[in-house]
């Protein structure tokens, strides 16, 4: 995930986050003799919402605005306390946001100047692929991959 923020004030202070929200609250399976996805089980316990705060953060409006900001550091798992790793529960269904968060000094809280969403990103969470030639470019393209 790559995006580029204008409009903010230089000198205020920032941090930019995003967080992935479940789409539907019940799990998916794929169906391999129609190729779609359908509704299947309820979802397990704690699927609640994961948020990942980009590292640079908190920081300046010159610099978010400055380049192009990259989340290239967010790791996704199924794991429960991955080492600061975003937890995703298989089969479910989700959507990433990014968020703009105004810092302010305390006591005051941050709030949330700009949320956006990217409806193209949705995507289900899965551990196990069927398709060979999933497996394949899984190998290929992830150093962690079995």
């Amino acid at each position: 995930l790559k995006v580029k923020v204008k409009g903010l004030d230089p000198d205020d202070t920032y941090s930019l986050l995003v967080d992935f929200v479940t789409v539907a609250r019940h799990r998916w399976r794929f169906q391999a003799s129609t190729g779609k996805w359908s509704e299947a089980a309820e979802p397990d316990k704690g699927t609640e919402e994961t948020v990942y705060i980009h590292p640079d953060s908190p920081n300046t409006g010159a610099y978010w605005m400055s380049k192009e900001i990259t989340f290239a550091k967010l790791k996704l798992t199924n794991k429960v306390n991955s080492d600061g790793h975003v937890m995703l529960h298989s089969f479910m269904k989700y959507q990433p946001q990014f968020h703009v968060i105004k810092m302010h000094p305390p006591p005051l809280q941050p709030t949330i100047l700009k949320t956006q969403i990217f409806p193209e990103t949705a995507f289900f969470a899965t551990t196990t692929y069927q398709n060979e030639k999933m497996k394949i470019l899984k190998k290929k393209n992830n150093p962690f991959a079995k």
